[in-house]
């Protein structure tokens, strides 16, 4: 078994392992910006129900007052009319008392209304802001271990690419450059550009292999590429030596 082959295997396995140092820091960004995205509409819906119950508060308290003012205003007029001594004149005050007294009538109807609007609207808004105060939490917990998991996947990556560069230091210039024009071009992690031949079929594309070079896979003297997926294809045991290199 050749020692370029050998030295491929390994670097796939290394590219693996760059890719799973990478992944669980990708998957962190991902949740944090997707809680970012909690939290903006979060936010929108604890601030509509705010504005609506300060808009009801408001209104409440406006009715509340104009409720009031109109009690004062009667009970100057009861006073009044205690020393009204022209028919005529009690007769009117009367009737404004009674009008005046139906106005805050339907005016306490609407107050008692609108205590009830504002209290459902004070419950919507503590449950909106409960909600975004356990989201804020979430998004600080996932921030600080976004934090942490960052120098984790620095400490790793740089030993993984620092072994990753040995490996390509050793390897036949045309194999390098192929090696690491195809990783770079392969979009989809982990980037598989080593792969394992069984029974002359690719194991990446599912092509059947030329006989001739089947059989030098089966050699495990030199590198072969697929015909069809351009990926380096090798025997099964060369990835094994390879694990056990690695390990």
């Amino acid at each position: 078994m050749g020692d370029d082959l050998k030295n491929l295997a390994r670097l796939q396995l290394t590219e693996d392992r760059i890719s799973e140092a990478s992944k669980t820091r990708d998957e962190l960004v991902i949740a944090v910006e997707a809680q970012g995205g909690t939290l903006k509409d979060l936010l929108r819906k604890r601030n509509e129900v705010q504005d609506r119950f300060d808009d009801a508060k408001r209104e409440w308290r406006e009715i509340e007052e104009s409720v009031e003012t109109k009690k004062a205003e009667l009970k100057k007029w009861e006073t009044r009319l205690q020393g009204l001594q022209d028919w005529r004149e009690q007769q009117a005050l009367n009737s404004a008392i009674r009008e005046q007294t139906r106005t805050i009538g339907y005016g306490e109807n609407d107050a008692n209304e609108k205590v009830s609007v504002v209290e459902e609207l004070e419950t919507a808004f503590n449950t909106a802001q409960e909600a975004l105060e356990t989201a804020q939490s979430k998004s600080a917990s996932l921030s600080n271990e976004l934090e942490k998991q960052n120098g984790l996947t620095e400490t790793a990556l740089k030993v993984e690419l620092e072994h990753r560069e040995a490996l390509l230091a050793v390897m036949p210039d045309t194999d390098r450059r192929r090696f690491v024009s195809l990783v770079a071009s392969i979009k989809r992690r982990p980037a598989r550009a080593v792969v394992i031949a069984r029974g002359g079929i690719c194991g990446f594309c599912n092509v059947s292999m030329q006989p001739q070079n089947w059989i030098e896979v089966q050699r495990q003297e030199k590198v072969i590429y697929c015909q069809g997926c351009r990926r380096a294809v090798v025997h099964e045991t060369v990835m094994a030596a390879g694990v056990e290199l690695e390990a």
